[in-house]
């Protein structure tokens, strides 16, 4: 499957800025097209680069199904940001705290401005 460069690097750019990728969408480009993570701008650029990039992968590999999503949160291992505590499962806040889906409300991030998922399991 050919990815349009174009999309995938804007794809990285958006995505990534959840956890402060700070890469410009010319230099994740570059990045892409070369293979060479340098240009991005530090190492936890580089490390949300990889797991995006081995997501999307996975996804193209196996399908966007259960078993899909499981596999693209078993790729969050380069970036400690993202890196899942208990990899190879769904979402469930009822049994793991950190599961709880939440939506940051503003641009300067504060426990109190945020909305939180309503209380069900994830399956």
């Amino acid at each position: 499957m050919k990815i349009d460069i174009n999309k995938f690097s804007f794809f990285i750019a958006s995505t990534g800025s959840l956890n402060n990728y700070g890469s410009t969408l010319t230099s994740t480009k570059s990045a892409l097209s070369t293979k060479d993570l340098s240009y991005l701008k530090d190492q936890a650029d580089q490390d949300l680069f990889k797991d995006i990039q081995n997501g999307v992968n996975a996804i193209i590999s196996t399908g966007f199904t259960v078993q899909g999503i499981i596999a693209i949160n078993q790729q969050f291992t380069n970036s400690p940001i993202e890196a899942p505590t208990l990899p190879g499962h769904l979402r469930n806040y009822m049994y793991n705290e950190e599961d709880n889906v939440h939506m940051i409300a503003e641009r300067s991030y504060s426990p109190n401005r945020r909305l939180l998922h309503p209380a069900r399991n994830c399956y």
